[in-house]
């Protein structure tokens, strides 16, 4: 584990120095060896951080495609707050293709599981997305309402809401 840690490590770091050719390169590798070793759970979580690298590319058909392999392979796995965070992901790229209703839709689903299973950070973010879709769609009233519940939550869990 401690070599594809510090592969994907380093794709995340170029990815936010937005070196994506040499994330995407990390990436691959550390994808290679997970699926030599036969470590489904690394499997998924590193081609969630492909779906996030596509998405930042604006690529995201690309992206979702990647997502939803990485979300089917963490749900096989148990890898739920893993699941709800691609899911949550997958809310923000129709968001960013103007799909409201849609990211709704994908947020309000990440919503509910994320409360079943108590996940606090997760109910933060995707309140939070959730916020910012009713905010583009010019409900300021419930965005507000919304933002405020994720900054409660965060609070009442020292986790920050963005």
């Amino acid at each position: 584990m401690g070599l594809l840690r510090s592969i994907t490590g380093i794709g995340i770091a170029q990815m936010y120095l937005t070196n994506y050719d040499t994330a995407s390169m990390q990436y691959h590798k550390a994808l290679a060896i997970s699926k030599e070793r036969g470590h489904k759970t690394a499997e998924g979580l590193i081609l969630n951080n492909l779906g996030r690298l596509h998405k930042r590319k604006g690529e995201f058909a690309r992206a979702s495609r990647y997502i939803n392999e990485s979300n089917k392979i963490l749900l096989e796995t148990g890898k739920i707050n893993s699941y709800i965070r691609g899911k949550s992901l997958l809310s923000e790229i129709q968001f960013d293709l103007g799909n409201y209703e849609k990211s709704l839709e994908m947020a309000d689903s990440a919503l509910s599981i994320s409360q079943t299973l108590k996940d606090y950070q997760n109910i933060v973010r995707v309140f939070t997305n959730i916020a910012k879709t009713h905010a583009a769609l010019g409900n300021k009233a419930l965005a507000d309402k919304l933002y405020l519940e994720a900054i409660a939550v965060g609070d009442s869990f020292g986790i920050k809401a963005n």
